[in-house]
């Protein structure tokens, strides 16, 4: 009972200071009004695309929604999407094309293009950390 008492005054005071999860609340004031420009953060609907793309080993599109990917050397990936992608999240797994295949050990890292906000950068890796050409699969969340 002492700890759930605990945890309550603990949140009771975040929530009195303003703070999330995320951390504390953009403001502009003292008065927990928003900062300028704080409600232009998130892009109108419809204005970004939200999709996925599971691309082979040899920069292949498998399928996805993606309009186009290529191989951009070795364990280097472009994937385009057919609206911007620049504010959205990507995540991207190691994975084989085929729906039984378990991929082999390795992992993908992932930006946003340099010079192109319709597409994201993906480069794989193998389980020694060698960048190397994998399959995989890629999910972009706006």
């Amino acid at each position: 009972m002492k700890n759930i008492s605990l945890l309550r005054l603990a949140g009771a005071s975040a929530m009195a200071l303003g703070l999330t999860a995320a951390g504390p609340a953009p403001t502009g004031d003292h008065n927990m009004t928003p900062a300028p420009g704080w409600e232009t953060a998130v892009p109108p609907p419809g204005s970004l695309a939200s999709g996925f793309a599971v691309v082979n080993a040899d920069g292949s599109l498998a399928r996805g929604t993606a309009v186009s990917s290529s191989a951009a050397g070795t364990g280097s990936y472009d994937v385009i999407f057919a609206k911007s992608v620049k504010r959205c999240v990507y995540a991207a797994t190691i994975g084989d094309s085929d729906s039984v295949t378990v991929a082999p050990a390795g992992f993908a890292t992932v930006a946003g293009m340099a010079g192109d906000d319709m597409g994201v950068y993906v480069a794989t890796f193998d389980s020694s950390g060698t960048q190397s050409s994998l399959g995989f699969h890629l999910i972009v969340r706006c």
